[in-house]
């Protein structure tokens, strides 16, 4: 009886390994990336051998250099991010105050007689239904461009290759995109494409 229930003859207190087999960790390195690179053990020996590396110089050692150039990017990075947000939303006001001046005179001439009933709907209907082609053209150019990308970039930071995630073509087509797709007045933000412009 207590080889079937475990030593204390309660169900659910055998040994560890007891008809379960026992799983054996394989130390292989590691499978996929880490987020922060202090807790990944390829971090740990790659510092150790450039401390090794950098004994008896004096100055810029490889690691401070690198560290130095990590930020410069990171903030040449946030410059770029930042300054095609400005892009996008400049853009955005200029097309939609377009869209609504347009409409807006028509339904003045429409208030006045001048015009035929209905022609300022027409007219934000088709004004709407061009800026969400173009938005459309650009996801069927690069369709990685699609949704928000914070999916596929979280997936790439994890190891996972996904062809043509961080090419300019794709940056140009996901900030067209969302620029038409919300002067189309489609439910969209720029937030999650602003994270994958970014990258």
């Amino acid at each position: 009886m207590s080889a079937e229930f475990g030593q204390g003859g309660g169900m659910g207190i055998g040994k560890v390994g007891d008809r379960r087999g026992e799983y054996k960790k394989k130390d292989n390195g590691p499978s996929s990336h880490d987020y922060e690179p202090e807790e990944s053990h390829v971090w740990h020996l790659n510092e150790k051998r450039l401390r090794i590396k950098d004994k008896g110089t004096y100055g810029m050692s490889s690691g401070k250099s690198r560290a130095a150039k990590r930020w410069v990017l990171t903030f040449v990075i946030g410059v770029c991010t930042g300054l095609l947000a400005i892009f996008i939303t400049y853009c955005t006001k200029a097309l939609t105050s377009l869209k609504l001046s347009v409409v807006s005179d028509l339904m003045a001439d429409e208030a006045l007689g001048k015009s035929s009933s209905g022609l300022s709907f027409f007219f934000l209907v088709s004004f709407n239904l061009f800026y969400v082609m173009i938005a459309n053209t650009m996801v069927y150019l690069e369709p990685v461009s699609a949704g928000s990308g914070i999916p596929e970039i979280k997936c790439f930071l994890n190891g996972i290759a996904i062809p043509r995630v961080v090419r300019v073509k794709t940056l140009m087509c996901k900030a067209l995109g969302v620029l038409f797709a919300v002067s189309g007045g489609l439910p969209v933000g720029k937030e999650g494409p602003m994270v994958h412009s970014g990258s």
